[in-house]
């Protein structure tokens, strides 16, 4: 952008015209209009001085606004762009400055026009233009069919590099941000409840969006894209023209040129796509072979998608309408496994013609543009698309199949992102399925509860999985489906009492995974069924299910599942107060994730070998198992984890009388992402007050923190921590009413717990009597 155009966005943007600017900056109104139309190449620096104080420029515009003066381009570093690259566009320069211009000035502008005027590439290039602006990050979502709000916003944050929507505020810190938004019109209430919801996280991020009509939401700038003028549309078709023979256009050529330009409506899309005709066929053959009804600006880009389906021949065409199946990206390889057959010598050839597009990334690289994809379904017979569709969803449940195993254990995130790849694919063969064949539908949902958990989804996923289960349809589905599928209904299920209720069919499953001989869905029934009854206080049927895990890891050969099973078990260890077991169950555990080189579990063993030191009161060990565990949790980058390790460290210090150390790490865990919303870990960080308080002789100080703790420790994940709370408010209060509440509480939680105190809450309350 020169200094001219970047003065007038700026003084626009502010609201003044030439006068109103010329009198606040106190130069002469010539002056201003020369330097706007750029006869001014160099304007002095006390004319920029005074135009930069007029219009209120600080930071980073001041920078860029007086380089620009000087003739000189400053990047802002630190904009992190996910873009795809583009093209230069021919014919539409004045369109991409005006939108820079808009963006300066407009919240949200939507593009609008028919299919194939160039809405996309235009976005991407006014977009690549502006980066500069946004260091916060620029960043392009294509939104796909079927797509709801948790859909996009998902896209969203996965395209600025964060897991949730929750988390942007603090990746932008504060600074502009631009999201290119394409193809709203695909699922446009979706978009406009998820812009809703991204705009009260960053209410000042910009929006270009990308429609075949508006959203209509408030503040939208609607800029309406026409087709190209004539003469660029002829440069349009030379260029691509180029791209795919040798030779120039010939004087024979030339007239047929001019008619197949016009006829063809300046259409980027439409021109194209005649242009790779020319692989093969002369312009005058391209303009004879398709006719008026291709060429036709009423029939639209759907002629121009019929003439290059003309071309195929039945094979190709069969496959172009296979290949129609996929809502979005899709790589050779599923092409592959759709087709069942060698299928790369005919994308060659579609891709070739235009119809299929190569975009650039993973191997999720190619799709069919939205009417090439529309044009090839209505192309497809009934019975065919009935046929398609069904192996469509077959391929989906295959792959969700093969990457569900990944979703426990060490490739756990790398599962997770395949699966966030083709979710528009999975969501799309479910909406289908579920109408049309519910049992391959729950073959699809049966697998992915443990994704659906991961990203947040758990209200949805249980919703599918119950509807599909309560259709009589599946009646006759693979009892090992029905196995999954009941398992993910309790493990998506949030209050303990809905959970609670399936239990028996928890036993079924079981029975059903022994039956079949699946392992792993017999291991997560097992450690599901444990929690289950650990909820409902039935310890020995938890103690039950969480052995007989361990049984089947060491059958079947599966060491890191044996881990995870005696990690597992060893809670049953400090309920029962035997330090001792649990030290060396946990020490085996750890020995044997050592062999398999899993630093997850590794940590996990020692977060609870430190957990067990302290209870023993070997504050020391506990305390240096805490600082060996450190290093490789940063490694992870597990905030969870490392929260309740440091709260471990915390409470050894506090306990050891190391105070200082107690009240530095309290420093340290108050600081950190996730603490203020970690209720157990706030409720932990309470009672190490309260230690620190009872050592520094504060007996009254040190009741309140316990008090206060109790109350935030009740009901939470681990109810010991809140025992061990109910100990500490029974030893440093002097109100007796208080004491004799708290050791009732305390007997009361014990019972349901059926948990025995470790020897140093019992010699603490041995003292008080």
């Amino acid at each position: 952008m020169t200094f001219a155009e970047r003065l007038k966005v700026l003084r626009r943007a502010a609201g003044l015209t030439q006068v109103e600017l010329a009198t606040r900056a106190r130069v002469g109104i010539r002056t201003l209009r020369d330097i706007e139309r750029g006869h001014v190449a160099r304007p002095q620096r006390a004319t920029v001085e005074l135009l930069a104080d007029a219009l209120g420029l600080e930071g980073v515009e001041r920078v860029e606004f007086d380089a620009a003066a000087r003739g000189q381009a400053v990047v802002v570093q630190g904009a992190d762009r996910s873009l795809p690259p583009v093209q230069p566009l021919i014919g539409r320069d004045a369109a991409i400055v005006e939108l820079g211009d808009l963006l300066v000035v407009a919240d949200m502008v939507t593009l609008v026009g028919v299919a194939g005027v160039g809405k996309s590439s235009l976005a991407l290039a006014a977009a690549h233009r502006v980066a500069d602006r946004y260091p916060g990050g620029v960043a392009c979502v294509p939104v796909t069919d079927a797509a709801g709000d948790a859909d996009v916003l998902a896209a969203i944050a996965a395209a600025y590099q964060v897991v949730r929507i929750e988390e942007l505020p603090e990746q932008f810190g504060g600074r502009p941000a631009l999201l290119v938004l394409d193809a709203v019109e695909r699922s446009p209430a979706a978009v406009v409840a998820a812009l809703r919801t991204l705009r009260r996280y960053v209410p000042g991020i910009r929006i270009l969006a990308t429609g075949r009509h508006p959203l209509g939401v408030t503040g939208e700038y609607q800029r309406p894209l026409q087709p190209l003028e004539p003469q660029p549309a002829a440069l349009l078709f030379l260029d691509r023209l180029r791209r795919v023979r040798a030779h120039e256009v010939s004087d024979d050529e030339r007239d047929a040129l001019a008619e197949l330009v016009e006829r063809l409506g300046g259409l980027p899309y439409a021109l194209e796509l005649a242009a790779a005709r020319g692989r093969v066929l002369s312009v005058v053959e391209i303009l004879a072979r398709y006719g008026s009804r291709v060429l036709d600006l009423g029939a639209g880009l759907r002629a121009a998608v019929a003439s290059s389906y003309q071309l195929l021949d039945e094979q190709e065409r069969h496959a172009l309408r296979l290949l129609s199946t996929f809502a979005g990206r899709w790589s050779m390889e599923l092409a592959e496994a759709l087709a069942e057959t060698d299928i790369v010598p005919t994308v060659d050839r579609l891709a070739s013609l235009g119809l299929v597009i190569l975009l650039p990334g993973t191997d999720l690289r190619f799709r069919l543009l939205d009417v090439v994809r529309d044009y090839a379904i209505e192309c497809t017979p009934p019975d065919e698309v009935l046929v398609l569709r069904a192996r469509h969803a077959a391929l989906i449940a295959d792959q969700v199949v093969a990457l569900s195993v990944g979703l426990t254990g060490p490739g756990q995130k790398t599962a997770i992102t395949r699966l966030s790849d083709i979710y528009s694919e999975i969501r799309y063969a479910l909406v289908w399925a579920s109408g049309e064949d519910p049992c391959a539908a729950l073959r699809i949902a049966a697998r992915l509860p443990r994704y659906w958990r991961a990203r947040g989804r758990s209200e949805e996923g249980e919703a599918v999985l119950t509807g599909l289960l309560a259709d009589p349809r599946v009646a006759d589905v693979d009892r090992l489906t029905w196995a999954w599928a009941t398992l993910g209904v309790v493990m998506l299920a949030h209050e303990p009492g809905r959970a609670s209720a399936g239990l028996p069919t928890l036993e079924a499953a079981i029975a059903v995974f022994v039956e079949a001989g699946d392992p792993a869905g017999e291991l997560q029934a097992h450690g599901m069924a444990a929690g289950v009854c650990q909820a409902l206080g039935d310890h020995a049927g938890a103690y039950h299910h969480a052995h007989a895990a361990v049984g089947v890891a060491q059958r079947t050969g599966r060491p890191r599942d044996a881990v995870v099973a005696q990690n597992n078990l060893f809670w049953h260890d400090i309920r029962a107060g035997d330090l001792a077991a649990g030290r060396s169950r946990l020490e085996a555990a750890e020995r044997l994730a050592r062999q398999i080189e899993d630093a997850r579990l590794i940590v996990i063993v020692r977060i609870n070998l430190a957990e067990v030191a302290r209870l023993d009161m070997r504050y020391p060990d506990a305390i240096l198992i805490a600082r060996q565990a450190m290093p490789l949790l940063v490694d992870l980058g597990e905030p969870g984890l490392h929260l309740r390790l440091l709260c471990t460290a915390a409470l050894a210090y506090a306990q050891d009388g190391r105070l200082a150390d107690a009240v530095a790490v309290l420093a340290d865990l108050r600081a950190r992402p996730g603490y203020e919303t970690n209720r157990a870990v706030r409720g932990l960080c309470t009672s190490v007050e309260g230690y620190v308080a009872l050592h520094r002789g504060d007996r009254v100080l040190a009741a309140l923190r316990f008090a206060a703790a109790v109350e935030q420790l009740t009901e939470q994940h681990d109810a010991r921590d809140a025992l061990e709370a109910l100990v500490g408010l029974a030893v440093s209060t002097d109100d007796a009413a208080e004491r004799s509440d708290a050791l009732t509480r305390l007997e009361r939680l014990r019972t349901v717990l059926a948990m025995n105190l470790v020897p140093r809450e019992q010699q603490a309350l041995t003292r008080l009597l």
